[in-house]
């Protein structure tokens, strides 16, 4: 499932508008909307703030956009020269 529909998955189980979640990470209701509709990417901090709100783990949104990568590794704490260009297109 792609971070898009998980935004909005996550969003419509809360029951919660665009702008309900746009006005809890203090952005935009357009600039929430472009990140479901995957025209722009959230930064690794947005990703972090929506983890929280929504109660999911950080990397559970991540998932499916680095597949190949077992991010549980413990051989990968600590390690973010591995994981940053991965996740160079949400920086």
């Amino acid at each position: 499932m792609s971070l898009e529909t998980k935004l909005r998955k996550l969003r419509e189980q809360k029951g919660w508008s665009q702008m309900d979640i746009a006005n809890q990470l203090d952005i935009s209701q357009p600039a929430y909307n472009k990140w479901e509709t995957g025209q722009t990417k959230p930064t690794l901090q947005n990703l972090q703030k929506i983890a929280e709100i929504f109660e999911v783990d950080f990397f559970d949104l991540l998932r499916e956009q680095i597949p190949n990568v077992d991010l549980s590794n413990s051989q990968f704490e600590g390690n973010s020269y591995i994981i940053s260009p991965i996740l160079k297109g949400y920086i």
